[in-house]
Parts: C-alpha cells; sequence; structure tokens
C-alpha cells in the first residue's frame, strides 16, 4: 500500500497590514534591493510594487510587497508548507514581520487528502459536489491532462476556488525530473521516495480544496486558525455516488427498454462524470436527475466499495493533525 503523503495544508498565502513593520532583516533587505538593479530575485508585479524571494536571508516564502490599492497590504506566499509543522510555519512568519502571527488574515489556503490505492479515474463516474456555488456555472466536473506528461486531473470550480482531483506520483515525477535537473554532480544522489514519501509507480490520488477570497470560512480566516483545521471539513460538497450492487441486471430481469436505458446511462457516467451526466439529466427532465438516478442505480457504477467522503475526511483529518504537530 502507498504511503500517504503529509502534505495536507499545502498552500498558505498570508495577509501583512500596510500599516505593519516589517522585521529588522526583511527591512535591510528591501533596502538594499531598491538600491540595486537587475536583481534575480525581485520581480515587477502587476498587483504589488514587487515580489520579493526571501530565501537568501532565511525565511521560506515569497513577499509580495504592497498591493497598488490602498490599504496597500502585502501578501507573504509560505514555500513547502506541506512540509512544515504549525511552529515553523509561525517562526518564519514571525521573521518577516512586526506583528502577532496568529492574528495575520489567511488569503488562500489549500487543504488536501491523499488517497491510496484508488486512481484518479474511479472518481469520473462516480464523484460530484452538492452545492453549484462550489463548482463553475455549469456544474460540470471537468477532465483533463495537464503538460506534456498528461497528468490526469479532474476539477469544479475556477480559481482560487476550486476542487482538483488528480493524480499525486505523476505530479511528483514532473517535480522529481526538475529536482535532478537542477541537482549539483557533487551532491548525494535523490531519492524519489525519500523526497515524497511514496514510490514512483504507487496508486495516489490527491483531493484538493483550493480556497481563496470570499469564500474562506470564519473558522479558517486567521493564521492562529491553522490549529482548527483538523475539525474543518473541506470536503462537505463532495458526494461519492453509484449503483447498490455489482450484479447489472439483465434484459430478461427488466425487459429491453430498461436494460437499454441503464447500460447507456451507465456509459455516459463513465463518459461524462457524475456530475456532468446529473445536470443534462436535470435539464432534459425539469430537474428529475435524482428520481431519475434512483431508479435506474443497479445500472451505476458502485460508489462506496473502495472510498466513501467520510473515509476521506478521515484521511485529511489524520495528515493534518500529524503535520501540525511535528
Amino acid at each position: 500500500m502507498a504511503r500517504r503523503s503529509r502534505t495536507v495544508i499545502d498552500k498558505l498565502d498570508l495577509r501583512i497590514p500596510g500599516s505593519a513593520f516589517f522585521s529588522e532583516d526583511v527591512t535591510k533587505y528591501l533596502r538594499e534591493f531598491q538600491l540595486a538593479e537587475g536583481n534575480p530575485r525581485v520581480r515587477r508585479s502587476r498587483f504589488y510594487q514587487a515580489v520579493v524571494d526571501l530565501r537568501p536571508i532565511g525565511p521560506d516564502a515569497l513577499l509580495h510587497l504592497h498591493y497598488r490599492k490602498e490599504p496597500h497590504d502585502s501578501k507573504l506566499e509560505v514555500f513547502d508548507v506541506g512540509k512544515k509543522a504549525f511552529s515553523e510555519m509561525e517562526n518564519l512568519v514571525a521573521g518577516v514581520v512586526q506583528a502577532d502571527p496568529e492574528k495575520l488574515g489567511i488569503m488562500r489556503i489549500d487543504l488536501c487528502a491523499d488517497v491510496p490505492n484508488v486512481p484518479v479515474m474511479w472518481f469520473q463516474p462516480r464523484a460530484r459536489f452538492k452545492y453549484k456555488r462550489f463548482g463553475r456555472e455549469d456544474g460540470e466536473l471537468k477532465y483533463a491532462k495537464i503538460g506534456t506528461q498528461g497528468i490526469q486531473t479532474l476539477t469544479s470550480g475556477k480559481r482560487p476556488n476550486l476542487f482538483r482531483i488528480y493524480d499525486k506520483p505523476a505530479e511528483c515525477k514532473v517535480q522529481f525530473k526538475r529536482m535532478l535537473a537542477k541537482a549539483s554532480p557533487d551532491s548525494d544522489a535523490l531519492s524519489f521516495e525519500k523526497e515524497f514519501g511514496f514510490l514512483p509507480d504507487a496508486i495516489l490520488t490527491r483531493i484538493e480544496r483550493q480556497i481563496a477570497a470570499k469564500q474562506i470560512p470564519t473558522e479558517l480566516s486567521r493564521f492562529g486558525h491553522l490549529q482548527r483545521t483538523p475539525d474543518f471539513n473541506p470536503f462537505t460538497p463532495l458526494e461519492i455516488v453509484g449503483g447498490g450492487n455489482h450484479l447489472i441486471p439483465t434484459v430478461e430481469e427488466v425487459g429491453l427498454s430498461e436494460w437499454l436505458t441503464g447500460t447507456r446511462l451507465a456509459q455516459l457516467a463513465e463518459e461524462l462524470g457524475m456530475q456532468q451526466l446529473r445536470h443534462f439529466i436535470n435539464k432534459q427532465s425539469s430537474g428529475n436527475a435524482s428520481r431519475f438516478l434512483e431508479r435506474y442505480k443497479r445500472f451505476l457504477p458502485l460508489g462506496q466499495e473502495r472510498i466513501s467522503v467520510k473515509g476521506i475526511y478521515e484521511i485529511y483529518r489524520e495528515s493534518t493533525i500529524k503535520q501540525l504537530a511535528a
């Protein structure tokens, strides 16, 4: 069985008030780069005065300096969040800004669960999101292959507020290839398993909830609230649906008309995915998709035999507790 990845809180952006003072080291660093031209650690930004890489002076983060509109807040983008315990993140923030870290607002947070031994395409005909406001306007769970490596991904919603279901080892293989290209010839050989916690041929699907802006829940609105993340379920809109058993009715059992409808419905579930199929049936039947799918559920792919929403949340909760306390 594949190991569960430690990365659960996978992305964290914090708001630094425009009135706040930076630490002595960061202030000195900012003053130095302002006097230097062509600094590779500084780049222009459409929304901020500059984007500054803080890693040369210690903090593993990117500082988006002073939003161009009032109140000119800054954004702290923390790198490799999944590898940091809460105390490490707290120390990092304290080394950047002279303010109580726990009171800084969260601008974006990505929360994840890594599901072992269940491939991405198992979710395609079974996963749907119960609340339209969490998905695209048309309610689709869209399938795509990202990049030249063809990473299988299902998405619902629009950045930066969306759900993603994707092949985690495939994504890590792309990242590992870049690491090998950048590695020094004199350094120790890199190990995929050591870097990511699982073998490259593992079957591991990541279910990721990206939350930002107005979608940030009140209970996770501040950095100090990160301690509450194990009790916050980011997957409540997700539903795993499907039939009730493995025995597909025969034409002799149900008659030709029902058998043709049921088997075609099963094909559409595989081709379109459950989210889009429900949307299609609702549109063609005046909103009777639930009744229609209930009638033909014996033909649909099983939904609960491998993983349930409760099981996904339990994976997330267990891993989050370990990450924060590590």
